[in-house]
């Protein structure tokens, strides 16, 4: 017998006209399991859909609840209240079940969830209701329970309660969701919990970034080919500088890894150009933005401001990595202390967040006031950064040596 099956089995009149709904009807109460796949309510529901199939009669899966987040005794209990509301007992046999429910529950609780009249309850359990719903401390002193965070999510059929019960053991917010709710709030656990232990693992952070004064092209050769992850970059923007994001298309296509990305910041005026440049060697991906806080940048020579810089993704080879997320980032403000066209650490830190592991090999190329080895640092990834210009690269290895 299951643990849970804590009452008697239905009579044969009653399992008859129970199968003779759920073959007419389907099984229209959801199934109650814990989980860990253990069935809590609902092992008569279960026995008549299997006798049915094997019958031959046509049925869709049965529905599924799934609760998470209960002691033994909560499930038990939870059982006790269902089978309270649904069953027709003596009160001699619904005493032993109310008592087990009043330790943990006020009798206002107990008779909204059973339907059995708070008079009638008080009555059955009158001799020992008095302590009912308290816990002796360590102390001496009495104190109420405490109860844990209880999650219920509905499941449509085996495979989403295999996941659901997955994702269950995983994570326990607490209220009730959708399967797929639950699905992202184990995906963001198992993400945490991965970057914890990558993080347990990285060396110290000077060990953790080189400089160079070198071009986009001379990059190519001095680190040789798929030696980096991911590319995350911001050229710069006036049309003379166009030729830039064709040497970084080819230098990308040989420092990254097979389905490694580059990551381009760029401004608006030339974007067909700056795209095409970067579809030389290169796929297009896709193209997030980038939102710029305070005053909007007039650009006078297109008659209008703006307020937000274009991110394009570019891969080498096919995307295989996790689901990315939202595809906008923000600054809190701007930045010019190390760079005259500097960005704002925390739009990079999202973006590093977002695309990056801790142990990722991050380059940027055109790495002007080192705002993007920051970002990497900060972040647990190792951190390669060049630019033509001397100034660049003392003052980005000045702020990193400061971190």
């Amino acid at each position: 017998m299951n643990q849970y099956q804590l009452f008697p089995e239905l009579n044969t009149i009653e399992f008859e006209r129970l199968k003779t709904d759920i073959a007419e009807n389907g099984v229209l109460v959801p199934v109650e399991i814990d989980e860990n796949g253990n069935t809590l309510d609902g092992h008569h529901r279960i026995k008549i859909w299997n006798e049915l199939k094997s019958e031959g009669i046509k049925l869709e899966d049965y529905p599924r609840l799934v609760r998470g987040g209960m002691t033994e005794d909560e499930k038990i209990n939870h059982v006790r209240r269902l089978n309270l509301l649904r069953r027709h007992l003596s009160n001699e046999d619904r005493k032993p079940h109310l008592l087990k429910l009043l330790e943990t529950n006020t009798i206002e609780d107990v008779a909204k969830e059973t339907g059995i009249p708070k008079s009638t309850i008080h009555r059955i359990t009158k001799d020992e209701f008095s302590q009912m719903g308290k816990v002796i401390g360590k102390d001496g002193k009495t104190y109420p329970r405490t109860k844990k965070p209880r999650t219920t999510i509905f499941a449509k059929n085996k495979r989403q309660e295999q996941k659901t019960t997955e994702n269950l053991q995983l994570v326990n917010p607490g209220g009730t969701l959708e399967s797929r709710q639950l699905g992202r709030k184990a995906s963001t656990y198992k993400r945490e919990h991965e970057i914890a232990q990558l993080r347990e693992d990285l060396p110290d952070k000077t060990e953790r970034y080189e400089l160079y004064q070198k071009s986009c092209e001379e990059m190519a050769e001095t680190l040789g080919p798929e030696s980096v992850d991911c590319i995350i970059t911001d050229p710069p923007y006036p049309y003379e500088f166009i030729k830039t994001f064709s040497e970084l298309s080819k230098t990308a296509s040989i420092v990254l890894k097979p389905g490694g990305y580059c990551l381009v910041m760029s401004g608006q005026s030339h974007l067909p150009d700056v795209m095409k440049r970067l579809s030389e060697n290169l796929q297009y991906h896709w193209c997030g933005a980038y939102i710029t806080t305070g005053s909007h940048t007039n650009i006078h020579q297109r008659k209008t401001s703006t307020g937000w810089k274009p991110i394009l993704w570019y891969q080498k080879g096919k995307y295989d990595g996790r689901y990315i997320g939202c595809d906008v980032f923000k600054s809190t403000g701007n930045d010019k202390d190390h760079h005259f066209w500097g960005q704002n650490v925390a739009g990079f830190n999202e973006m590093v967040q977002s695309y990056c592991n801790p142990g990722k090999i991050i380059l940027d190329p055109f790495v002007g006031g080192g705002t993007t080895g920051v970002a990497a640092l900060e972040n647990g990834c190792y951190f390669i950064g060049s630019d033509i210009d001397k100034n660049s690269i003392k003052k980005t290895s000045n702020r990193l040596n400061d971190l």
